[in-house]
Parts: structure tokens; C-alpha cells; sequence
């Protein structure tokens, strides 16, 4: 779920779920690094996908939890447009403001340069 949609807090989680057991067993994820915790200060804490919290990194400026394995903590190339190109597939249209604001955990300049149109699929 967390590759697909991206980053979600607890509540987003259980919203999305069938049974209690899965989103109880979001501590398990943690501990087996399946999953990573982020927050920035003030914010939520909100769960990535450890295949993507280099992306979170790189794009965000989150600080990810130790022992993450180093092989998926590589430096991404567009580790924003990544993140864009996601969150264009389950809320286009969007405005470069409101993804601006479901990636808040730190305040992200989105520049001129940085279009963000879903891809169309032939």
C-alpha cells in the first residue's frame, strides 16, 4: 500500500485497511524494517515504504530511523518528480500548492521547473 500511495500516517493507514490486525501490526513492519517512521517537527508521523525512504530523504529532508538496509539508502536522481509522479496517479489534478502541502514535513520550494502532470498510460 505504502509503494503505491506513498507516505501515510497511522490513521490514513487504518482508513485504507480491512481488519484491526493489519494496522496493529504496523510496530512489527517497524521493527523488521519493512516500513519506516517520519516526522518532521509539529507534524504527524507518517509511514514510507523503506524502498523509498532514500526518496524521502533526498526529496523531503527526512530523517530516517537507524538500521535501514544500506542497499535501499542509495542517492536517487529525482527523488521529488519521483515523489510527484506517485502522488499524480491517485490525486490528478492537482495544484503544485497542494502537493506542496502533503509534503510538508519540511517546506519544499517546488521550482518552475519541476512540472508535475500525470503520465497517460497508451
Amino acid at each position: 500500500m505504502l509503494l503505491s500511495l506513498g507516505d501515510l500516517t497511522h490513521d490514513e493507514i487504518v482508513a485504507r485497511v480491512l481488519t484491526v490486525e493489519v494496522a496493529e501490526s504496523l510496530l512489527s513492519l517497524v521493527a523488521a524494517h519493512r516500513i519506516a517512521p517520519c516526522a518532521d517537527r509539529g507534524s504527524k508521523p507518517r509511514y514510507v515504504a523503506t524502498e523509498d525512504a532514500a526518496r524521502y530523504r533526498d526529496a523531503l529532508g527526512v530523517a530516517l530511523p537507524p538500521g535501514l538496509p544500506e542497499a535501499l539508502l542509495e542517492p536517487v536522481a529525482d527523488p521529488l518528480g519521483d515523489l510527484a509522479r506517485r502522488y499524480s496517479r491517485t490525486h490528478a489534478p492537482f495544484t503544485a500548492r497542494e502537493f506542496a502541502a502533503r509534503t510538508a514535513f519540511r517546506s519544499i520550494a517546488l521550482r518552475p521547473c519541476c512540472r508535475v502532470w500525470p503520465r497517460r498510460t497508451a
